[in-house]
């Protein structure tokens, strides 16, 4: 029994050892990061909990124009994430740009076949004089 309590006492304090991710555990963990009572005092802003330990993190949270919410304003820390707020105008256009910029990705191979096949029909017509129309070149052209 003393082994054990012993060995107890070991995970307890590695547990609060400085540097470890997180707090003690009190609560629930999705207790400690519940902010739904910063949103409602935030609601054009979009949070977001931060990795402090992280500086490029922070770095590049700060330069998509996050800042961090402040305790007087219901500001969190828990352990090394502090939350971080962005107004909500800035998240919504970063997201449009982000579906905007996939679905380029994700069509780009059609432009490319286009611009290929609309390349062998000039060389075709422009060496051999044959009137090829690109299109039947693809498939269901």
């Amino acid at each position: 029994m003393a082994e054990l309590k012993e060995m107890r006492a070991k995970l307890d304090a590695m547990e609060r050892k400085e540097g470890r991710s997180g707090a003690v555990p009190l609560s629930p963990k999705q207790a400690l990061l519940d902010a739904r009572d910063v949103e409602s005092q935030h609601p054009e802003h979009r949070l977001r909990w931060v990795n402090t330990l992280d500086k490029n993190k922070v770095a590049a949270r700060q330069a998509e124009g996050y800042e961090r919410v402040p305790l007087a304003e219901g500001g969190k820390e828990v352990g090394n994430l502090v939350l971080f707020k962005q107004k909500r105008e800035l998240y919504e256009d970063r997201v449009e740009r982000q579906e905007r910029l996939n679905e380029e990705r994700l069509s780009a191979h059609n432009k490319e076949m286009e611009e290929t096949a609309d390349a062998v029909a000039k060389i075709l017509r422009d060496k051999y004089g044959a009137n090829v129309n690109a299109k039947e070149f693809l498939i269901g052209g």
